[in-house]
């Protein structure tokens, strides 16, 4: 078993490695088959990125929602979040990170929009979770880092005209 050339792999290192192949040997691993495992479980790690996660989350939410909101939840997503956070794999997304991409939008005042993106991104972090992704939701009450929408409501002057054919 290779841990690498010698400009790249000092001889320290190339020891400490020896080390921790010995001790897989010792409980009756393979060294090699258990570096092959890590490369594959990292590499699908690194492929679930937050825009792919999102493609299957609203795959699965499709059939609980209209075509026409389907299609604004992506467009919104993909506007406001992927530009920043879409090639991020799912385990590396933390709240901290999805705060910076939020705050342009909330300094802008549509908070609205802030809360919507809020909901739509905990929904994916729940279904990564619910998947086996990830172990927990980083997201979990992110909209609390951000100013609430004002509600507004009708004027209680304005009345319904309804127009009979």
């Amino acid at each position: 078993m290779s841990f690498g050339s010698f400009p790249e792999v000092s001889l320290a290192q190339a020891r400490a490695k020896r080390l921790d192949a010995r001790e897989l040997l010792a409980n009756e691993i393979d060294p090699q088959e258990h570096r092959d495992e890590q490369k594959r479980v990292s590499g699908i790690a690194h492929a679930n990125t937050l825009e792919h996660i999102t493609s299957k989350w609203l795959e699965v939410k499709k059939g609980s929602i209209s075509t026409g909101h389907a299609e604004d939840t992506w467009r919104s997503l993909e506007l406001h979040i992927f530009p920043t956070l879409g090639n991020i794999p799912i385990h590396k997304i933390s709240a901290l990170k999805t705060i910076e991409a939020i705050q342009p939008i909330a300094a802008k005042g549509s908070l609205e929009t802030v809360k919507r993106l809020c909901q739509r991104l905990n929904e994916v972090m729940v279904y990564a979770v619910n998947s086996g992704m990830i172990d927990s939701n980083p997201l979990a009450g992110i909209s609390k880092a951000f100013q609430n929408p004002i509600k507004k409501h009708l004027r209680d002057d304005f009345k319904f005209i309804a127009v009979v054919a």
